[in-house]
């Protein structure tokens, strides 16, 4: 991950726009939207944001990213699965 969090398009380039479908049909299998709090309908770019940092948190993803560190290139592993991936 280039920067220093989870979010990716959405913290990036969607901040200012929401889903164009309502939040039910983009939720992460097994993690619905929290009822902590009243989400919009329609969520905006920072409620979308703050539902991939919950889902990060919940499942341990941070612990698996490299923050701060450009992606340079990716490319399949010839002969076998998984990739290759080149960073800063």
């Amino acid at each position: 991950e280039k920067t220093r969090d989870v979010g990716g398009v959405w913290r990036e380039n969607y901040a200012d726009f929401g889903l164009q479908v309502p939040r039910d049909l983009y939720e992460f299998p097994g993690f619905p939207w929290p009822r902590d709090r009243k989400w919009e309908w329609f969520p905006k770019g920072p409620e979308v944001q703050e539902y991939i940092q919950r889902y990060a948190k919940e499942f341990g993803l941070h612990d698996l990213c490299k923050f701060e560190t450009a992606v340079l290139e990716v490319a399949p592993r010839k002969g076998s699965r998984g990739w290759t991936v080149k960073y800063q």
